[in-house]
């Protein structure tokens, strides 16, 4: 996993110029979009193509807890980039490292909900939801996290014991729909989930084959998710 740490750096740090002209005001302007109805966003395409060699793994630090604060500011320096990345409902559920109470991450600086991306379960999809996530969380100042349709599995970019297990589900249509039925608040599924029945929510599925999920996806949208 550290050579797609890797990879997911080389993109981030490729398109965090672009990304930071992203103001404060254009991001409060698309809130209504996104809480509104539901805040989805399906992409639909094919499975990502092996991605070119990317660099070493000597080149990343083997310390996860570098990346607690960012992977932009562990990478480039926080002289370069000072700003940590926003807390997120789960640095609150590791009860031997919370990032919050440690000063790793940062109070988001506007109210704008919670998003959570399911990472699926095979390569396009799970690069695609750390990017979302590097991006949101650093650039876009917005916190975010990972659902994996299990709470035994973690593919958090920021969890502090470097997990990266892929989800439970191929495709968790479940968990979009849990999220419609919350009003796109998945944080309202936190205390009932440490129970033991698990539902999953999420507001954003990475990836969408035509191929054999052109009825699944129809009848989405048909339900407004």
């Amino acid at each position: 996993m550290n050579s797609i740490k890797t990879l997911l750096l080389t993109i981030t740090i490729a398109t965090a110029n672009a990304s930071t002209q992203i103001s404060r005001n254009t991001l409060k302007e698309g809130e209504e979009a996104a809480t509104g109805t539901l805040g989805i966003g399906i992409i639909e395409g094919e499975e990502d193509a092996s991605a070119s060699e990317a660099p070493t793994d000597a080149q990343l630090p083997l310390n996860p807890f570098q990346f607690q604060e960012g992977c932009l500011r562990s990478f480039l320096g926080p002289e370069n980039f000072p700003q940590k990345r926003v807390c997120n409902s789960d640095d609150d559920d590791n009860d031997d490292h919370n990032s919050k109470v440690e000063g790793l991450c940062s109070t988001p600086p506007f109210d704008y909900p919670e998003i959570r991306i399911s990472n699926q379960n095979w390569d396009g999809p799970m690069i695609s939801a750390w990017i979302m996530q590097i991006m949101l969380s650093e650039l876009l100042r917005v916190p975010t996290t990972i659902e994996t349709s299990s709470p035994d599995l973690h593919y958090n970019f920021y969890d502090p014991e470097g997990r990266s297990d892929a989800s439970a589900a191929t495709y968790p249509y479940r968990a979009l729909r849990a999220s419609k039925e919350a009003g796109g608040d998945c944080t309202k599924f936190k205390e009932g989930n440490k129970g033991g029945d698990y539902t999953p929510c999420a507001q954003v599925l990475p990836m969408a084959h035509q191929v054999g999920q052109a009825s699944a996806l129809q009848e989405l949208r048909n339900e407004g998710v």
